[in-house]
This record gives structure tokens, C-alpha cells and sequence, in this order.
């Protein structure tokens, strides 16, 4: 019998098929980083789910990743309800941003939808348990901080690079991190 848990982790899997066919704009030609990001998250979801189908791990570690899987699909549909009118590419795509979204969830955090699908692949380690879910959690948030990286020096060579200093200025004094930095 199917859980909850993996209905739920499944659901969430499909909103992020959906964001990389309908939302984000796809590469001019095919990038390397791209297909093996492809590659390496078809291999991610095979190995969660196939972990997540096996009776779980006992205790409070399936509500936290549940917890978390939950927040990752709110945090990406506030990041594509904010997002809707500006087209970014896919992950290592091949485009210059015409903007900088710094509104809804950008006012926290630089790249939501890479911390969305971080949150949604330790959330499956936790409920599962699995090192090999962990294993899969650890290389595809790999991806993500590359990614991330690579996109944030894109943007610092282009147009937008003046604007997009600043708003990184600023998130940095904002929320958790101002907090660690000056304990308010």
C-alpha cells in the first residue's frame, strides 16, 4: 500500500516536472549541466521513491521530512505566483536574466526554487531513512549550489549587475542571517 507520505512526496515531485516543462524557459541548445541535471534527478526520484515505497523509519524523523517536502512545494508555487511574468531559464541554462524578481519569496532568499528543491530532497532522506536518499539529497543540492553559483556570475557580468549587488547586499540582512549576525 502506497503511504501518504510518498502520495505527498510524489505530488510535490509532479509540481516540479510541471515548473521545469511549463515555467522555466528551456535552453537555446542542449547544456551539459542541464542534461545532467535531468539525468541525476530522474535517477534522484527512482531512488527516493523506491525508499520511500519500504516500510519507513520509525519515530518523529517521517513528520519532519514530511514537514519539509510540505514547505518545499509552498515555497516553489510562491516562487512561480511571484515569478510569473519574468521567464528564467532552466537550470544552467544558456540566457542573460532580463531581471531581478525581489519581491515574495526573493525577499528572503537569492534563488527559492533551488532551496525549494533542496528542502524537497532531504525531506524524502528523512522520511525514508536511506543513505542512498541521502546520497541522491546530497549530490542534487550539489547541483543546486553550482548552479546557483554559475547564474550569480552570469548576472554579474551582465546589464543587471549593479542592481543585483545591491539586492544581494541586502537580502544578506535579512532573516536568519541577521539574526545569527546580530542576535535580533
Amino acid at each position: 500500500m502506497v503511504s501518504v507520505n510518498w502520495l505527498i512526496w510524489g505530488g510535490t515531485c509532479a509540481c516540479f516536472v510541471w515548473g521545469m516543462v511549463r515555467f522555466f524557459v528551456a535552453p537555446r541548445s542542449v547544456q551539459a549541466g542541464t542534461a545532467l541535471t535531468a539525468v541525476a534527478g530522474a535517477v534522484a526520484v527512482v531512488v527516493q521513491g523506491v525508499a520511500l515505497a519500504v516500510p519507513p523509519v520509525q519515530g518523529a524523523q517521517p513528520a519532519v521530512g514530511l514537514s519539509l517536502v510540505l514547505v518545499a512545494c509552498a515555497l516553489f508555487w510562491w516562487a512561480i505566483v511571484t515569478a510569473r511574468h519574468t521567464r528564467f531559464m532552466a537550470i544552467f541554462g544558456d540566457g542573460v536574466p532580463t531581471a531581478i524578481v525581489q519581491h515574495g519569496p526573493y525577499r528572503w532568499v537569492r534563488h527559492p526554487f533551488y532551496v525549494a528543491y533542496s528542502l524537497f530532497w532531504c525531506g524524502g532522506w528523512a522520511m525514508s531513512g536511506a543513505p542512498m536518499a541521502g546520497a541522491a539529497a546530497c549530490a542534487m543540492v550539489g547541483l543546486y549550489v553550482v548552479a546557483a553559483r554559475g547564474e550569480e556570475r552570469v548576472i554579474a557580468s551582465s546589464p543587471l549587475r549593479d542592481t543585483y549587488a545591491a539586492y544581494r547586499a541586502q537580502i544578506r540582512l535579512k532573516g536568519l542571517w541577521r539574526w545569527r549576525a546580530t542576535g535580533r
